[in-house]
């Protein structure tokens, strides 16, 4: 994996942001909870004006008894409502080499992980503008992490098919 951090993002204080966020801020107009946009689901999380919605897809592995293996949500979740990338990969990552995330042809991004639950590694960044831009651009995004103990990357190709109308139904 590449390192480097091009997501300007505060380690831990992101993620007590984003939970701040997910369950205080008030919610963009517009989006249909449970509305599908191809390969992509709104979500929202909250109760009435504290309630937060987001473009999510969630991965799993049927030959491993339906077992989650990624869930990537995307929404305007920042602390100034930036558009923000979360991501909860399985348990058992090597959690000091991050996650990965490479959009089209650029530059791979390390994502720190920020905390283990029981559903998953969590792992958060704000979207630049570039990165806002061209993940609704491109064909391709993939998310790696390496298993504890393995020197190698697995890496998940993640459908952007109705991706950019999801995200475009949040604002």
């Amino acid at each position: 994996m590449v390192r480097g951090n091009k997501l300007g993002f505060g380690g831990i204080s992101l993620a007590a942001t984003v939970a701040v966020v997910l369950l205080s801020s008030p919610a963009a107009a517009g989006p249909e909870k449970g509305k599908t946009f191809d390969d992509w689901t709104i979500e929202c999380k909250g109760a009435d004006k504290a309630e937060r919605c987001f473009a999510s897809q969630t991965q799993i592995a049927k030959e491993q008894n339906n077992a989650r293996v990624l869930k990537i949500s995307v929404g305007y979740l920042g602390p100034k409502g930036e558009p923000t990338v979360v991501l909860f990969v399985p348990l058992g990552i090597a959690v000091q080499a991050g996650v990965g995330i490479k959009i089209g042809d650029k530059p791979q991004t390390i994502l720190p992980v920020l905390q283990c639950l029981n559903e998953g590694c969590l792992a958060t960044g704000i979207l630049d503008a570039q990165m806002s831009e061209e993940i609704q651009k491109t064909n391709s995004l993939a998310v790696g992490f390496m298993p504890f103990g393995s020197d190698k990357t697995m890496t998940i190709p993640v459908s952007l098919k109705g991706f950019a109308a999801a995200f475009h139904s949040l604002k």
